[in-house]
């Protein structure tokens, strides 16, 4: 399952919160534009692509003390493909040495990052004594993109219009008998050289904590005129209704997101929910869901995982799902 970016979660539940500057906001932009690209090329994948075929997705790989991401690896027919999605809009030249967009040069040169990319995975794979080959490409997800590139490059390159027949045939691949085994190495290899992905060094200042909306908001329009009944909270604004313990959670996981470099305590969360808050279901809901550190008494806190509730507790999606049946019950009666 893909997830965006732990920047991007950062500052996608500050802005519910409290003004993004102009820098913020740009950044926010383009991390939701290169995600939706990721999960564009997810959809072709799932829709044109091969089946059945060992697939990884947002893999961060350390080798020898270097570090690369990757938006997808598969493997098929003895070869392992390495796709690196970019969302770019307008007009671009690279030369072989500098990428320009609109006569502006640009320091990061994404043809040297695949190479880099392409060269540790193929390190790892020797190390492990895997006879794999590997092939890499940027996939360029927006229509509205004009590239100009060497010649020489255009077979490292898919566009957006290319991309769903350039998946329909390799999909399309008589299949060779497979070595399971093989495959298995060398998936299990890749997992073991996995690290946990970047987390950003963002953080607020104590003046802008301070600054911070309080309260539950709405999950769908983020809205803070909610009332509650014994089940369900109802946003005012856009009439959408959700499980209160649900609530609570997603609340305690925005809080956590937000200050990812801290501990969950009871006072802070308190604070962060706001007046309405009731306590006793807050300390219930804590027990019930979050993982308390070693740390006693007037210390007492709780692991933060730092991510937003879909990711925090992915595992627990259904009964967090269930919990939504509740509301029905509340309407019956």
């Amino acid at each position: 399952m893909r997830f965006p970016s732990h920047e991007q979660q950062w500052l996608t539940a500050l802005k519910d919160r409290v003004p993004l500057s102009k820098e913020e906001a740009k950044q926010l932009k383009r991390l939701e534009e290169g995600f939706q690209g990721e999960c564009y090329l997810d959809q072709l994948f799932h829709l044109f692509g091969p089946k059945d075929v060992p697939c990884l997705d947002d893999v961060t790989l350390s080798y020898r003390n270097s570090v690369v991401q990757i938006d997808k690896l598969f493997l098929l027919n003895g070869t392992l493909y390495l796709l690196d999605a970019k969302a770019y809009h307008g007009n671009y030249n690279y030369d072989g040495q500098k990428w320009r967009g609109e006569n502006i040069p640009y320091n990061t040169n994404i043809f040297h990052q695949l190479s880099r990319a392409q060269t540790i995975v193929e390190n790892i794979l020797e190390e492990a004594r895997l006879p794999i080959t590997t092939k890499s490409y940027l996939v360029f997800t927006e229509d509205d993109l004009t590239l100009s590139i060497p010649k020489e490059l255009t077979e490292k390159v898919l566009q957006s219009h290319e991309l769903s027949a350039w998946m329909h045939t390799i999909s399309k691949q008589k299949r060779k008998s497979t070595n399971q085994q093989l495959q298995e190495r060398c998936m299990n290899t890749l997992k073991k050289a996995t690290i946990p992905r970047y987390r950003t060094q963002r953080t607020l200042t104590d003046e802008r904590s301070s600054q911070l909306k309080k309260g539950i908001c709405c999950e769908k329009c983020h809205h803070y005129t909610l009332t509650l009944n014994t089940y369900a909270y109802t946003c005012q604004n856009c009439g959408h209704q959700e499980s209160r313990e649900k609530a609570y959670v997603r609340t305690i996981c925005d809080y956590g997101t937000i200050f990812h470099e801290q501990e969950l305590t009871r006072r802070d969360l308190r604070s962060f929910l706001g007046e309405n808050i009731k306590e006793d279901y807050l300390k219930s809901i804590l027990r019930k869901h979050f993982q308390k550190t070693e740390k006693k008494s007037s210390a007492a806190s709780y692991i933060n995982d730092g991510t937003p509730i879909y990711e925090w507790f992915k595992k627990e999606k259904a009964f967090f799902d269930n919990t939504e049946k509740r509301i029905e019950w509340s309407n019956k009666h």
